[in-house]
């Protein structure tokens, strides 16, 4: 006779086998032991034979052996449970769980699926996380073939509530949620793929629409055997109609007009303030350490970019006419800007002394100029005071919430910042020599400080490179790395732009445009005037089927980057080729000097 208060469990078989307290508490079992306990919670009250428990997991032993192990399993259960928690029934013949002392998801989901109370349905597919006992890793055959039939019942199940959530859904967000989870299950589901195709037309999206038929053929082809019903055939076609109207091609014409004229002609001064930080000088005495004073320069411009009322122009212009000449002034005509900003940096062991000047573009005078000579550990708060004096230069009043913002840290660690530097350096040569020794610094800086989200985001992007250049032997694996890394960044700073960038990417290459323009969308929100975020944006409007606003989006990031546009001219070459204008497409991609897509500014 057992004695103590017997207390309720929490046995989860949808997705990931869990058995808890209710108050969350998790008892380990061996995987063996799990599968046979989630079998008889399967069974409920009835329960399942000794002997079939035996055939189950231990066929191939022979009968004294099979047994044993079948004691041995039933003890170690109740052990890890205790005697509070045993809730296993037993006697010589049968093996059952007491059905008052559990709760099973599994068959609350079968349970809910029937009824049909308001809300039942929403709870019951809450409760379906997964298909019925998805993480086992049973060997034994006859489990397997036992555990089949009942996962696809379930799954069926699951299905089924899904296709009726699914009709009556009138919100797209909430169609493209229970649309993708439905495919999740049925890949094959034409209902889903036509509620997709329908969503994406809704929005404008007719190109986005006409892929996922194309996904829904193949798929059908592939699985099945089978073409598109003459439903989605039919809606293929409609959409198919809708989109060869005309596409405003008239804008087009005049926003690419814009474009190339802008490349041909200095930009004029803006009405806001505006700036261009020239690359801090590298004054070491040793050229290793360049990458220092560019890593200086771009948490610069990366400060100032965040200010809605400062136009600050992306560095790869910069480069461009620093090129050509070092006259201030015709620098500042070439960028259509009023200021500049140039400096020098010397950095010898853990000391650092940066010299910076703020100067008159128009008549070279200099407004402001400082020296620092402080501890390596002092950086930050040298790049804060930088950009402090620049802002209250340029713009006279600004929010100090907003000043609090653009100064906040990304890290306490002046060597996991120096770490993340060189590794920023490394992908700017856009090498697979280079992708991997940026994850070398990039991971010193995460054993430094296991939460710096610019060091997981510059991971990801690594990952990226590797997958858009084909250099990868497993590219899936490739970018599911880099979709996981880019998530981690945002899960530890979601106020950090280039994670945000990062994730938004990695949507964009899934093919999952929606969630690519939700994470820019908020990147731009963080730092509104960064040539990379509004670049991805015009890549992502140009993908997902909206050509126009693809090429004013363009148009807006070439005026922060105005002599190094390759990017933006490749997704105009796209709108272009959209709207059916291929000459203009052609023109655009012919300008196009880059070595790769979404290679850094």
């Amino acid at each position: 006779m057992r004695y103590g208060i017997l207390r309720k469990l929490d046995i989860r078989l949808l997705g990931t086998f869990s058995i808890r307290t209710t108050d969350g508490e998790e008892f380990p079992l061996p995987r063996k032991n799990k599968a046979v306990l989630a079998a008889l919670a399967m069974n409920g009250a009835r329960g399942l034979s000794r002997e079939k428990l035996i055939d189950l997991f231990w066929g191939e032993r022979d009968e004294e052996q099979a047994q044993a192990s079948l004691r041995q399993s039933l003890a170690s259960i109740r052990r890890v449970l205790g005697s509070n928690y045993d809730c296993l029934q037993t006697n010589a013949t049968n093996v059952a769980i007491d059905a008052v002392r559990v709760t099973i998801d599994a068959r609350e989901f079968e349970e809910l699926s029937e009824s049909s109370g308001f809300g039942d349905r929403k709870r019951a597919l809450d409760l379906y996380q997964g298909d019925l006992l998805d993480s086992a890793k049973i060997k034994e055959k006859d489990f397997e073939t036992w555990l089949r039939p009942l996962r696809e019942r379930l799954r069926g199940k699951a299905i089924t509530l899904l296709i009726k959530e699914l009709e009556e859904a009138d919100e797209g967000e909430k169609v493209i949620v229970l649309a993708s989870r439905l495919l999740d299950l049925d890949p094959t589901n034409e209902v889903a793929h036509r509620a997709l195709m329908r969503t994406y037309a809704a929005r404008g999206r007719e190109n986005t629409a006409l892929q996922q038929f194309i996904v829904c053929r193949e798929l059908l082809e592939q699985e099945l055997g089978v073409g598109p019903s003459h439903e989605t055939v039919v809606l293929f076609e409609a959409i198919k109609g809708k989109r060869r109207r005309p596409v405003n091609r008239e804008q087009s014409n005049s926003d690419l007009i814009t474009v190339t004229a802008s490349m041909d002609k200095a930009p004029p001064l803006p009405a806001k303030p505006s700036i261009a930080v020239l690359p801090f000088k590298n004054r070491s005495g040793d050229p290793d350490q360049s990458y220092f004073s560019e890593g200086l320069t771009e948490n610069i411009i990366a400060g100032l970019s965040r200010f809605r009322d400062i136009l600050v122009i992306g560095v790869k212009s910069i480069l461009v006419v620093r090129d050509q000449t070092t006259n201030l002034r015709e620098i500042g005509r070439v960028l259509g800007v009023a200021h500049i900003v140039e400096g020098g940096v010397r950095k010898i062991g853990n000391r650092v002394r940066v010299t910076a000047r703020l100067v008159d573009a128009a008549t070279g005078q200099h407004l402001w100029a400082q020296n620092y000579d402080r501890d390596l550990d002092d950086i930050f708060a040298v790049e804060d005071e930088i950009t402090d004096i620049i802002v209250a230069s340029l713009a006279g009043q600004v929010e100090q919430l907003e000043i609090r913002r653009v100064t906040e840290k990304i890290t306490d660690d002046p060597i996991a910042y120096d770490c993340v530097l060189r590794g920023r350096r490394c992908l700017n040569r856009y090498t697979r020599d280079g992708e991997f020794e940026a994850r070398r610094h990039f991971e010193q800086a995460l054993e430094l400080d296991p939460e710096y989200a610019s060091a997981y985001a510059g991971m990801s992007i690594s990952f990226l490179h590797e997958y858009v250049a084909s250099w990868s032997e497993t590219p899936e694996a490739t970018l599911d790395r880099a979709y996981d890394l880019a998530r981690k960044a945002v899960a530890l700073d979601d106020a950090d732009s280039p994670a945000r960038y990062a994730l938004s990417l990695t949507y964009l290459w899934r093919g999952q445009h929606e969630l690519a323009e939700v994470h820019m969308e908020k990147a731009l929100e963080l730092n509104p005037n960064d040539y990379h975020n509004l670049c991805l944006k015009s890549g992502i409007l140009a993908r997902s089927g909206r050509p126009v606003d693809s090429i004013k989006c363009s148009i807006e990031a070439m005026r922060l980057n105005p002599l190094a546009p390759e990017n933006c001219l490749y997704f105009i070459g796209i709108a272009e080729y959209i709207t059916g204008r291929y000459e203009r497409a052609l023109a655009a991609f012919c300008k196009v000097n880059g070595r790769g897509l979404f290679r850094p500014a």
